[in-house]
């Protein structure tokens, strides 16, 4: 927006009055009374009238702009002190602490090394889970140590029960000009499930096979 003089801001408000507030009849007399000056558009009025209605008078609001955040070496301890104290820690909870923007800790963070990684899911182990696994795995060297193609005479197989559920009516669509209320009868009370069983024996696939009646 263009930046007028203090004086023209002032006439401006007396037009304003002297129109009853009106924006447009405003811009135009105000450009009948002033020719020699920049003439102002009528949403340039509504913006000095609101302003003169909220604060009194016509001055230009001052621009706050917020300092950036000082990177001294309390502030990266701080941040990089949770990462190490608790490295599942997030960034929304350090930027909650410390009232630092996550942007400028995700960026302190990463100026020190510190990358974020998934984890990875295993299976726990009970008792004597590890010594047998240990066990199982020497077992095995030893007969690819033998045989280069021990794995290729080993089947590798895995099953998985699935069970009826709830049908997701996000996939079932009914158009009409008007609601059908349209329905759809489940058996719910009907429960079945159905074992999958696959394997693998060297370069050949086996199965799927279904077992429902297990």
């Amino acid at each position: 927006m263009r930046n007028y003089p203090r004086e023209e801001r002032i006439d401006m408000i007396f037009t304003l009055g002297e129109c009853h507030k009106n924006s447009l009849l405003a811009s135009r007399v105000y450009a009948q009374n002033f020719p020699e000056r920049n003439q102002p558009k009528p949403t340039v009025f509504k913006r000095f009238l609101h302003q003169f209605e909220e604060s009194g008078n016509v001055n230009y609001k001052k621009l706050i702009t917020r300092k950036s955040v000082t990177e001294d070496e309390e502030n990266v301890f701080t941040k990089i002190g949770s990462v190490i104290e608790n490295p599942n820690v997030s960034q929304n909870l350090i930027s909650k602490s410390t009232n630092f923007s996550q942007s400028s800790i995700s960026r302190i963070i990463k100026e020190h090394n510190f990358y974020p990684h998934k984890i990875q899911l295993c299976q726990e182990l009970y008792g004597n889970d590890f010594e047998n696994g240990t066990e199982f795995r020497m077992w095995v060297l030893d007969k690819v140590a033998e045989n280069e193609k021990f794995f290729e005479n080993v089947l590798f197989s895995d099953e998985y029960t699935f069970h009826n559920s709830l049908v997701n009516r996000h996939n079932f669509h009914y158009y009409s000009d008007t609601n059908p209320r349209a329905y759809r009868v489940m058996k719910n009370q009907n429960r079945w499930s159905v074992n999958v069983w696959g394997g693998i024996l060297g370069q050949y696939l086996i199965g799927p096979y279904f077992l429902k009646d297990i």
